[in-house]
């Protein structure tokens, strides 16, 4: 029974159905919007090892101040899991993760923009990093939590393949646009998804 894997607790946010008789297709329906959200984040933090070496080229920057811009992505979607959590208590989850996804957005936009070696630490360590880890960490349990009664674990993991699908479709993806067009090109992309 559909109605029963639904909790009707409601932490600023309502899942965007009837609970009441939700249907197969609506769920799969809502499922599949959450994982059009997760693919392109994931997707987004795995691109630097497929730009490292183009912006080596680009640049003249070397691989130790390349990582370090990753490094403090990765520190920064760490922080950021805490404060989308608080800000989902606070105000429900669909703001936040447009407000996320905006700022993981501007981020991959300033990174196409980039000149210079700060400017990267600025785009994509820090509202990459930031706006990944606003939409990733806490999202899956939030939802999971929240919006379902049973079966909590299957929904959390069914999210966690959809970053997963996410890394393996766009990696690939990605280093054939570099290859082809350049790394500029492929940022261009991930800000337009």
């Amino acid at each position: 029974d559909l109605a029963g894997l639904l909790d009707h607790r409601d932490i600023n946010t309502v899942p965007p159905f009837d609970t009441s008789s939700p249907t197969t297709e609506r769920l799969a329906e809502w499922f599949c919007e959450r994982m059009r959200e997760r693919l392109p984040t994931a997707g987004i933090r795995s691109a630097p090892g497929v730009m490292i070496t183009p912006l080596k080229d680009d640049f003249g920057w070397s691989t130790a101040q390349i990582s370090w811009a990753i490094s403090l992505s990765i520190l920064t979607l760490g922080l950021a899991g805490p404060v989308s959590g608080r800000l989902i208590d606070r105000h429900g989850i669909r703001p936040v993760i447009i407000g996320f996804l905006v700022l993981g957005t501007s981020g991959v936009f300033a990174t196409w923009l980039v000149q210079s070696l700060w400017q990267f630490y600025a785009s994509w360590g820090v509202l990459v990093g930031f706006g990944a880890g606003g939409t990733s960490i806490v999202l899956s349990a939030t939802v999971a939590n929240t919006w379902f009664q049973e079966r909590r674990g299957l929904v959390t993991g069914i999210l966690g393949g959809a970053a997963s699908a996410g890394q393996l479709v766009f990696v690939l993806l990605l280093a054939l646009i570099v290859d082809a067009w350049g790394w500029r090109s492929a940022v261009g992309l991930m800000a337009i998804i």
